[in-house]
């Protein structure tokens, strides 16, 4: 993303805490990226729900009129913060509707909470976060609410300080890290690379990890990730490099518990495994549904938004 593009933000929210928590965060990026703000509520009735039966016409009135107070209210409250922001309200499937919004306006990133107000914490997450991240064509930032910022009072004004990325060298994880960069420089925050080191996970051949000594293997991994930070630091960005022995769910997870709560992780969906463009990668799944901090998931190859032939195209290939 450029400093001069016209550039939007989704929120996608269903007026529960967790949406609250993902208002401030995207209202916060909104000022920061000087962006415009779209405001998504999806009417969600019963599965099967006869639109045109008398009773189910007052109920989905009840909930029209009520989503229409709650997006005045936050309507109102971005405008009160000077962000430019419009609402739209739909009626449909939360998660097919967010990545339909998505790809009709193109957003620099979509911003949701990872469970709403059923309360169905990882139902919710599996049928609408982990769907929204995994088939919208842009960035997704998921939020989760944690017994810490429960606390906060809504609006919150959270502050990211430190983007945590974890890099493994490939493609995807180097767009995350430009993507970071960005970020980084409009909040005045610091990046950390961080690279679990699990040996056995490097065949003999690639280029990069052909050392066997453990000793020499980090010593080259340690280089690898120097550079990086110094590409940073020559960019203006402050940087700083971890490279620690462990699982990556367990070096992410830790150091992102070390972070706190002014820290966000930006990580790619994809890796060096190379995953199925259909499934969500293991690790970022794992991220997206534990991790206390927001978390920004980057696709791979590139994380700009697709146009909207390049969507029809890829449905129609499908």
């Amino acid at each position: 993303m450029n400093v001069g593009e016209d550039r939007r933000i989704l929120l996608a929210t269903d007026f529960s805490r967790p949406g609250e928590l993902a208002y401030a965060y995207a209202a916060g990026l909104a000022k920061a990226l000087h962006a415009r703000m779209l405001i998504l509520n999806v009417l969600e009735g019963p599965p099967g729900l006869d639109r045109e039966f008398p009773v189910n016409t007052l109920f989905l009135k009840q909930l029209q009129e009520e989503s229409d107070r709650e997006l005045g209210k936050l309507g109102r409250l971005a405008e009160k913060a000077g962000i430019t922001c419009e609402t739209r309200q739909v009626y449909g499937k939360p998660a097919e509707c967010v990545v339909k919004a998505a790809e009709d306006v193109m957003p620099a990133l979509v911003v949701l909470g990872t469970h709403g107000r059923t309360g169905w914490d990882r139902l919710l997450l599996g049928s609408t976060a982990e769907a929204v991240v995994r088939e919208a064509p842009c960035p997704v930032l998921t939020v989760r609410v944690t017994e810490a910022n429960t606390a906060a009072q809504h609006p919150a004004s959270p502050i990211i300080r430190r983007l945590l990325v974890p890099i493994d060298f490939s493609e995807c994880a180097q767009e995350a890290l430009e993507y970071a960069a960005m970020l980084a420089k409009q909040f005045g925050a610091k990046v950390c690379l961080v690279h679990a080191m699990e040996a056995a996970a490097y065949p003999l051949d690639f280029a990069l990890f052909s050392v066997c000594e453990e000793t020499a293997l980090r010593d080259r991994i340690q280089r690898r990730l120097e550079e990086l930070a110094v590409a940073l630091k020559t960019d203006g960005v402050a940087a700083e490099v971890l490279c620690e022995t462990g699982s990556p769910f367990d070096v992410i997870m830790r150091r992102a518990k070390a972070h706190g709560d002014r820290g966000a992780i930006v990580m790619g969906t994809h890796g060096r495994r190379g995953l199925s463009h259909l499934a969500l990668g293991s690790v970022a799944e794992y991220v997206v549904r534990h991790a206390a901090c927001p978390v920004l998931t980057i696709k791979s190859p590139k994380y700009r938004h697709r146009t909207k032939s390049e969507v029809r195209d890829a449905k129609q290939n499908a």
